[in-house]
């Protein structure tokens, strides 16, 4: 998982990016580590953004609003 970590008083924050899922072999194998980590990322507590090529990216956020809306993303890559 990358983790873009900021010093002081700032939130962890970590950023859940397509080019670092490249290695793995087809589509749902990248959107499934994908998904795990934006679960891992929620349960951690941890601030996240999520970038997929050809969608608007997905503001750094925490919580059950920004959990949905990542996982919805994910569902919906390649069908638009």
């Amino acid at each position: 998982m990358l983790v873009k970590r900021f010093s002081g008083n700032a939130d962890r924050e970590t950023a859940l990016d397509w080019s670092a899922v490249a290695h793995l072999p087809d589509v749902e194998d990248k959107l499934s580590q994908l998904c795990q980590w934006v679960l891992q990322a929620e349960q951690r507590g941890l601030r996240y953004s999520l970038s997929l090529p050809g969608m608007s990216p997905i503001a750094p956020g925490c919580g059950t609003a920004q959990r949905r809306a990542a996982l919805e993303a994910l569902a919906r890559y390649g069908l638009e």
